[in-house]
């Protein structure tokens, strides 16, 4: 579903400033959205951390009812593609690599590949010799 943002913050702590920790022990972030229609919370991410007000973004919402109070949570819809969607993304890289490829020698000026012949470097030092490995 895409809602409309109002609002995006995120929180590590609880209101008594205690880490918020999963059953698991394991430290998260909260993060809370206020919409025209209500506020959902849910597990902010480095996507949710992107949002900002006025952006529009497809969530999922869960409605829960806890001791007779409703609860709105959401969380980021399936990112996963199919084999098929995968291999016709993969073939359109390839051909956007190629292109850009051919592009990029259409463009390039022809160049000559120099080698230290074709350089007078004078004589070496006392010493010292250019042919001497580094």
């Amino acid at each position: 579903m895409k809602v409309k943002l109002v609002d995006v913050k995120h929180y590590d702590k609880d209101r008594n400033e205690n880490p918020l920790i999963t059953r698991n022990n394991k430290p998260y972030i909260r993060c809370v959205l206020k919409t025209a229609k209500g506020t959902i919370s849910g597990f902010g991410s480095t996507i949710t951390k992107q949002w900002k007000s006025g952006d529009e973004v497809d969530i999922e919402i869960d409605v829960k009812e806890v001791n007779g109070v409703k609860y709105q949570n959401f969380k980021l819809p399936d990112q996963r593609v199919s084999r098929e969607e995968f291999n016709l993304l993969s073939k359109k890289v390839k051909f956007l690599e190629d292109e850009i490829g051919f592009l990029h020698k259409k463009l390039e000026p022809e160049t000559k590949d120099n080698t230290l012949d074709d350089f007078d470097l004078g004589d070496p030092p006392d010493g010292e010799d250019y042919n001497a490995p580094i």
